[in-house]
């Protein structure tokens, strides 16, 4: 089975993505736009993107369920170690060292 994407999917993804951004981004308590909502929204959907065009068609519509469970184990692993070791020091530096009290 060969695993094609038309015009029309990366059209419905982009307005869906944009539409799911918005209401990710903002509320209200906070209607602003900050660039940390982007990156960090940039990070799940990349994450998500990679499972659906990566991973669904070569493992699990090969029926290759075992592959395609760790390769979803380590796109949620690097969607975590990616926000935690560089978005959170790029846009909270100093937000988790000392805030701690014994």
């Amino acid at each position: 089975m060969k695993f094609k994407v038309t015009s029309k999917e990366i059209i419905f993804q982009v307005c869906l993505h944009l539409m799911v951004f918005l209401f990710y981004s903002f509320d209200k308590r906070n209607p602003t736009f900050d660039l940390q909502h982007a990156a960090f929204f940039l990070n799940y959907a990349a994450g998500a993107l990679f499972i659906t065009y990566f991973a669904l068609p070569r493992f699990y519509n090969n029926k290759s369920y075992s592959q395609f469970f760790l390769w979803c184990i380590a796109s949620i692993i690097s969607v975590i170690l990616i926000e935690e070791l560089f978005l959170e020091k790029i846009f909270f530096p100093g937000a988790r060292a000392n805030t701690v009290q014994i």
